[in-house]
């Protein structure tokens, strides 16, 4: 074997192992994300109110569903394993079709499609709902959260007129935390 097949061998050895470290690296990454959107989906749940006719009765769980991304369910159902809001269990569920949503209290939608997202938003029955997709214009189509990644870090916009729509009642502390608040409908054109 001769030094060039050597170190063609070599370069391509390297290659492969940069490629599979590369590839490790996206995975984690995302993995990383997912997990970090399922915490600001369970602590959206802390800093805002439900109305009362939202639930069936008093000790109704709040009910938090993920629609089409298993990871973030999974992450969700240990988040939320015991723990309450307002003396209502926390409980989640993946939805894999818009109909079987309803009865959502929460309703992340991982699909980034306007046409997807406008078919989750059009849920009968779904009028208390706290809407979160994974882009700033989902508030256009009439979500209340978008999340948005600005410099590697993950922010999310709210639209006031459509939780206030969805009569949820948003803490200041959470509006602080936002990377932007629209306050009235004409502030939501992106």
């Amino acid at each position: 074997m001769n030094n060039r097949t050597r170190l063609i061998g070599l370069l391509s050895g390297l290659g492969g192992v940069l490629l599979s470290a590369l590839l490790s690296q996206s995975v984690l990454a995302q993995d990383l994300e997912k997990r970090v959107k399922a915490a600001y989906i369970f602590n959206f749940t802390r800093f805002i109110d439900w109305p009362d006719s939202a639930f069936a009765s008093a000790d109704s769980p709040l009910v938090v569903c993920v629609a089409s991304d298993r990871e973030i369910a999974v992450t969700l159902n240990s988040l939320l394993a015991g723990k309450q809001k307002s003396g209502r269990p926390l409980l989640s569920s993946l939805v894999l079709r818009a109909e079987d949503a309803e009865g959502c209290h929460v309703l992340y939608i991982a699909a980034d499609g306007e046409q997807e997202q406008r078919r989750w938003l059009r849920v009968p029955g779904n009028r208390h709902t706290l809407t979160i997709a994974d882009n700033a214009t989902f508030l256009e189509r009439g979500g209340v959260v978008g999340f948005a990644l600005v410099d590697g870090k993950l922010r999310f916009d709210i639209s006031q007129p459509h939780a206030q729509g969805a009569g949820l009642k948003i803490s200041s502390k959470l509006l602080n935390l936002a990377r932007r608040v629209h306050r009235t409908a004409t502030d939501i054109d992106l």
